[in-house]
């Protein structure tokens, strides 16, 4: 049975490539305000919406997203219907895991605290589905 919807093996390295570092880059600029370099973009204020004057933040954001789900979704090299069983409880287990964190955010934090707790778990449900399906596929291959 082929599984619907996953990318071809090829562009999980290419995944990596954006995830590692542009994760490193934007834990470093949310705990520390540290950036390579700022992308202008204008920094305007009409009507409802206001342009960023820096366009890194959205720039890091956007790379680790697109490189966790080339991570995520795409084939491994021995996709059955064992590996599509572990994808879907891996993906249920870090949706859980990702709003179980919310949660106890929106009881326990406020302000500035709160707004970095949901910056991060923009991220948490593709963090948790990777390191779970990967530890899971692991030890399965080790088992057999």
């Amino acid at each position: 049975m082929k599984p619907p919807f996953l990318l071809p093996q090829q562009l999980k390295i290419l995944g990596w490539i954006l995830l590692i570092p542009c994760a490193i880059l934007g834990i470093l600029y949310v705990a520390a305000d540290y950036s390579l370099f700022a992308l202008p973009a204008g920094g305007s204020k009409d009507g409802l919406f206001e342009s960023p004057s820096d366009l890194y933040d959205e720039l890091i954001g956007i790379l680790t997203i697109i490189g966790g789900l080339l991570v995520a979704f795409c084939r491994v090299p021995e996709e059955d219907e064992y590996v599509t069983g572990l994808r879907l409880d891996s993906l249920v287990w870090a949706t859980y895991l990702s709003y179980a964190v919310l949660i106890l955010a929106m009881a326990f934090l406020y302000d500035v605290a709160f707004w970095y707790v949901m910056i991060v778990n923009m991220f948490t449900v593709l963090a948790f589905f990777i390191i779970r399906f990967h530890w899971q596929l692991a030890r399965f291959k080790k088992s057999v």
